[in-house]
């Protein structure tokens, strides 16, 4: 079981509808777990970095001399942050940090925290912009300037300099190929839904925690909350059901054309083989 508090600060992350927030209402019906809605400490984790080298202060006592002080004042971040969490009696209280920007920063996480491990949710790549097709037609007065097709949309989506699913996926492929897969715990959406007791017990092990069997996927209360205009323009992007229902496999077809389709499977052939269980 993880004794210091930095050990007990979980981070999660992963494409846009993969579950993410399914998994942290899950997680919070343990009596142990605090979790997060999307969350803006990430943020300022990474600001903080990207800006003490800068200053001149440093710079004149060497930069190098500084380093230490400075992973210290960001471990406090981190851990300040989630104070009331961390300093209760409880000494096994779990914190669940959520941010997609974490799998930005999933290096600076390493050489801050040491060897920490991160969830990552993940799903079929036609099925998230599936999902959110189906959102954009569920919001025709309120989602804003998007392009008039379905083709269109799915373009802007999976764009890897500014697309809400494609940055992600850069994100994901490229702490890959650097070698941080090892510390990666991939959680599959069909997993979740299909079977959330097994996969929230794979978590727990992947992470050193305590098993229980407590978690209750048939009564599901959403205690997260997110003003989804503000934050993408789509009610109910965060929306979760009272229960966890598996649903169909593939749930892309009807809302996005075969052939696109097959061009979204070819072109991330890597993330749908470890969707899937084949890599």
């Amino acid at each position: 079981m993880p004794k210091t508090p930095i050990d007990r600060v979980q981070f999660v992350c992963g494409f846009p509808r993969t579950g993410s927030t399914l998994l942290m209402n899950l997680l919070a019906q343990h009596p142990d777990h605090r979790v997060t809605a999307t969350n803006g400490l990430c943020g300022l984790f990474a600001m903080t970095a990207e800006q003490w080298v800068r200053n001149d202060a440093f710079r004149a006592q060497g930069i190098e001399k500084v380093r230490p002080h400075i992973r210290s004042a960001l471990q406090g971040m981190v851990t300040g942050f989630h104070a009331e969490a961390l300093e209760s009696v409880e000494s096994t209280t779990q914190v669940f940090d959520k941010s997609r920007q974490w799998l930005h920063h999933i290096d600076l996480l390493q050489e801050v925290l040491g060897e920490k491990r991160v969830i990552v949710c993940i799903r079929d790549v036609r099925d998230v912009v599936a999902s959110m097709e189906a959102l954009y037609h569920k919001n025709p007065m309120t989602r804003g300037a998007m392009p008039d097709t379905t083709a269109g949309r799915v373009k802007n989506l999976l764009n890897a300099e500014n697309g809400i699913v494609g940055r992600s996926i850069v994100a994901f492929r490229d702490a890959i190929r650097r070698g941080f897969s090892t510390v990666m715990v991939p959680v599959r959406y069909h997993e979740l839904v299909e079977n959330p007791q097994q996969t929230l017990h794979n978590l727990h092990l992947n992470l050193g925690l305590e098993p229980w069997d407590g978690y209750d996927p048939m009564n599901v209360q959403q205690r997260t909350q997110e003003d989804d205009m503000l934050l993408a323009g789509l009610q109910g992007l965060h929306d979760v059901q009272p229960q966890v229902e598996p649903g169909p496999r593939e749930r892309w077809r009807g809302l996005i054309p075969d052939d696109l389709a097959r061009v979204i499977d070819q072109q991330f052939s890597d993330i749908q083989s470890l969707v899937h269980g084949r890599a």
